[in-house]
């Protein structure tokens, strides 16, 4: 899930090959200012993509205070061979979905399974992309508080095991800087799932602090502005590294804790309560052996 913007050769490039997908796309359908393109073979996927962009444009719309009145092509392709092909070279594997803001143009990579929760997450997110372009107005957003909206927006839950990588990587001190988020397309798989993680706590966070109108006022506000820190200053009274501070600490306190429940650390933690079990066990049968032969001692010396 990325947001690309280039330009020079890459735009010809990828106009041609969305002019070379559209003349192979066997399916089309539009739904609002969405225009979808895929193989035949996908038509009832795309059906389904078009309930969730008329879901998702009535969200948005409300979310950002801005109607999207542009029109959004949206490609499905039929291979990740495809995928591939129609991206530029830089895109890393792990991503399911590419928008290209400018050129208002989505690439959605086929699953090896049809799944309407994962294709709705993915779509969701690519098109919140699309928005913050437009009421940013193609100004810079910091890739952390970009990513993160999309994710908050499509609804992203937390697993547990989402929740033990970002335990380990406080425990290890491996955390990624919210600002190195914007170099997310040069990372390893493992990496970039935390940046991503970390950018969806850190919007969740924000949300809870400031509230949706709040978050979305920062999209707003880049538009005239780059300073984050004045941002911070002028909507909520302090700055973004207090912010950053304010965040990680919460962090700490709801996932410290959380790697000490895996399953290698339970076992250990596990076999450490019936060592100490037996011990105190062998300790209490120990000391009753002892007393039944000082009463015994007793019971004699009477004798």
């Amino acid at each position: 899930m990325l947001t690309l913007e280039k330009t020079g050769k890459f735009i010809g490039f990828i106009i041609l090959s969305a002019a070379i997908l559209n003349a192979h796309a066997g399916y089309k359908k539009r739904v609002e200012n969405f225009n979808f393109y895929a193989a035949d073979k996908d038509s009832q996927i795309v059906d389904q993509l078009a309930d969730f962009a008329t879901q998702c444009k009535i969200k948005y719309d409300l979310f950002f205070n801005y109607k999207y009145t542009e029109e959004i092509d949206i490609y499905l392709t039929s291979s990740e061979e495809e995928y591939e092909k129609f991206n530029q070279p830089r895109v890393p594997e792990w991503s399911s979905g590419v928008a290209y803001t400018r050129l208002r143009k989505i690439i959605l990579k086929p699953g090896s399974y049809y799944n309407p929760s994962r294709y709705r997450e993915t779509l969701f997110h690519e098109i919140a992309h699309m928005y913050i372009a437009a009421v940013s107005k193609g100004r810079r957003v910091p890739g952390w508080l970009n990513e993160g909206i999309c994710m908050y927006l499509s609804e992203k839950k937390i697993s547990w095991e989402e929740s033990i990588t970002v335990s380990n990587a406080l425990t290890a001190g491996n955390l990624i800087e919210l600002g190195a988020v914007d170099s997310v397309i040069l990372f390893s798989d493992a990496q970039a799932e935390l940046a991503y993680l970390q950018s969806y706590l850190a919007v969740d966070y924000l949300v809870a602090k400031v509230g949706e109108k709040g978050v979305s006022g920062i999209i707003k506000d880049l538009s005239s502005s780059s300073s984050l820190d004045d941002i911070f200053q002028k909507r909520f009274g302090y700055s973004f590294f207090e912010f950053d501070i304010e965040w990680y600490n919460d962090l700490k306190k709801r996932y410290r804790w959380v790697s000490l429940f895996q399953f290698e650390n339970l076992f250990w933690i596990l076999l450490i309560l019936i060592i100490c079990m037996v011990f105190f066990s062998i300790k209490i049968r120990n000391r009753k052996i002892l007393k039944e032969w000082e009463t015994e001692d007793i019971i004699n010396r009477k004798e």
